[in-house]
């Protein structure tokens, strides 16, 4: 990874910035590389104290709202504890992988309020406790509200020296332009299907599971992706070209018995999507191309009633309902 490899080379030159902008698409690896950076920069010796979030003086800042956020002097102080009750229990790094791909998964109403962007500004003037810097790990910049922002260029705009800010954002022109000028920014591409096997390795996963899975990877890491389902994204697509719904019923609920409906649904989905994109693009006869298309928005369609309408056997006829008109002769051609 580019990024990787300039964050190294800055740590060997001792050349290290005073802020960060991490920049890319959710679940690129924007925050786990931001950890690891300040694991480098503590030293290897506090690891464990990084990854459980204990470490003195690193502070991690997200959005939340403040219902989920236990009332205390320190807004600071409490969001980090929050973030630390929570991966307390978490032995393996499977388990706080999947925690932390779940914990940050936002509705879209959090936000970082002034109030904790004041407390930032007096706890960075603060010496550190441990190590040679502080550490701010702030996520989703773009989430910060415009009065935030702007107070939070103060600190940007003159930091102490034993200060770091490392920033990450999902969406860079969600993010004041002040403060994308006073952070050296790096952007973040999408993983390869050799990063998404590597990072599956590490974390414990059987080899077959995850090459089981490569058809449905789309360059990034979702909570959503759940190995442990043995879900044949081939076989289901077989199933469907050749509108073979019985064996399809069948299937279907015997995988439902070892996991969750709803989320099973959800690739097949993407498993048809993915296939109907592709077959546009290689398809010829115009006339082909229309009834693809046409097929493929009403998949998009059902994609969205799922969030509020959930009846799987009801969904799965409908979706071979649609195929029907299609299978006889396009498919065959």
């Amino acid at each position: 990874m580019k990024v990787k490899s300039i964050l190294e080379k800055s740590l060997t030159e001792k050349r290290v910035a005073g802020a960060y902008l991490f920049t890319g698409n959710k679940g690129v690896g924007k925050f786990s590389l931001a950890l690891e950076f300040a694991i480098q920069i503590f030293g290897e010796k506090y690891r464990n104290y990084v990854e459980e979030f204990r470490h003195p003086d690193l502070f991690v800042i997200y959005p939340f709202l403040k219902k989920d956020i236990a009332t205390a002097d320190s807004l600071l102080k409490s969001i980090n504890e929050t973030l630390q009750e929570g991966i307390k229990d978490k032995i393996t790094k499977r388990e706080r992988t999947l925690f932390l791909l779940n914990f940050f998964s936002y509705s879209g109403n959090e936000s970082i309020p002034i109030d904790l962007v004041r407390e930032m500004i007096v706890e960075s003037s603060t010496k550190p406790y441990l190590s040679d810097k502080r550490i701010f790990i702030v996520r989703n910049i773009e989430m910060m509200r415009k009065e935030s922002a702007n107070t939070f260029l103060k600190i940007l705009e003159e930091p102490p020296k034993s200060t770091m800010f490392i920033l990450t954002t999902d969406n860079l022109n969600g993010v004041l332009p002040t403060i994308v000028s006073r952070c050296q920014v790096l952007k973040f591409g999408y993983l390869s299907k050799d990063d998404f096997k590597k990072i599956y390795k590490e974390l414990g996963y059987d080899e077959s599971k995850i090459e089981n899975y490569l058809y449905l990877f789309d360059g990034y890491i979702s909570s959503e992706i759940d190995l442990e389902v043995s879900f044949d994204s081939k076989k289901s697509l077989e199933l469907f070209l050749t509108g073979d719904r019985e064996n399809f019923l069948k299937y279907f609920s015997t995988l439902s018995k070892k996991g969750n409906e709803k989320y099973l649904l959800k690739l097949f989905l993407k498993v048809l999507t993915k296939y109907l994109n592709q077959r546009m693009i290689q398809e010829e006869v115009s006339e082909n191309v229309e009834k693809i298309s046409e097929l493929f928005e009403e998949l998009i369609d059902i994609e969205q009633d799922i969030k509020v309408n959930f009846q799987t056997t009801h969904i799965i006829n409908h979706i071979f309902d649609l195929n029907e008109g299609v299978k006889e002769n396009v498919w065959k051609s």
